[in-house]
């Protein structure tokens, strides 16, 4: 039986994806901070195994940010359900708000958790796979990850820079028989996309006003589907992928349409 690990697994895009993997009959470690969270996401997954009893749903409560945590949490996952298939790195913060007004602190954390927690899980993992010689690492990065957005001054930096190191790892890492893709996922309707609206610059509303939010599931939907079949950039919707494939050449045009909409209706 497969088995998967799931960083940020008990809640939004990586829980989704976790619901996919069990009904795949796949095990998962999820992996995230809060234990009370884990539990409740550990006994939907379980509910939804029914009376599979080979699947094995563990979870383990650890700070991504922490790379010794991380490499005591993934070995403890490998020993008990062995070297994933699949590893996918969901765990992220964003803190919204004009440049300026962020503190040196939220630039840490957005980049601590969203780059660095992803680095700290594929620098763990990564010994087994090689020795495995087969797997499939899944950043999750965001459409702040293709386009510098108004009001994500440290939360799309750590996007993009997700997109780099992902770009490192597909070509070292192909000769391996390890499958490196990352995903560009749009808003998408979870915990902490809710916990944004309220305080992210009436700017960056205006700019996402139009664009559609996704469901949890259907995000995730896109994304594994992608990932089954071996593609590294996986930008689901048309306009996310227009922007995945054309960024240098509608980038300016993106920009100068931001301009005006948020000259028109905030100015």
């Amino acid at each position: 039986m497969s088995h998967a690990i799931i960083t940020g697994g008990s809640s939004g895009i990586g829980f989704a994806m976790a619901k996919i993997l069990v009904q795949k009959n796949c095990s998962i470690t999820l992996l995230a901070r809060g234990q009370d969270r884990l539990v409740l996401a550990q006994q939907a997954l379980q509910g939804l195994c029914g009376d599979n009893n080979g699947i094995t749903i563990h979870i383990i409560s650890v700070d991504v940010c922490d790379p010794t945590a991380m490499h005591k949490a993934v070995n403890q996952a490998i020993e008990y359900l062995g070297t994933p298939q699949y590893v996918i790195m969901s765990a992220g913060v964003v803190n919204p708000g004009y440049f300026e007004d962020l503190k040196l602190a939220q630039f840490h954390q957005d980049m601590d958790t969203n780059y660095f927690g992803s680095l700290h899980t594929v620098q763990a993992v990564l010994p087994f796979m090689k020795t495995q010689k087969t797997g499939k690492l899944v950043f999750v990065s965001s459409a702040a990850g293709l386009i510098g957005l108004w009001g994500y001054g440290s939360y799309s930096p750590s996007k993009f820079a997700i997109r780099g190191l992902a770009q490192v790892l597909r070509g070292e890492l192909r000769p391996h028989g390890i499958q490196v893709s990352i995903a560009f996922p749009a808003d998408t309707d979870t915990p902490q996309f809710q916990a944004e609206l309220p305080i992210r610059p009436k700017e960056t509303s205006v700019i996402a006003g139009a664009a559609k939010v996704w469901s949890a599931d259907d995000m995730a939907q896109a994304i594994m589907t992608k990932v089954d079949k071996g593609k590294f950039r996986i930008a689901p919707g048309l306009e996310i992928g227009a922007l995945a494939i054309f960024g240098s050449l509608v980038a300016p045009v993106l920009n100068g349409w931001f301009d005006f909409l948020v000259k028109r209706k905030c100015q």
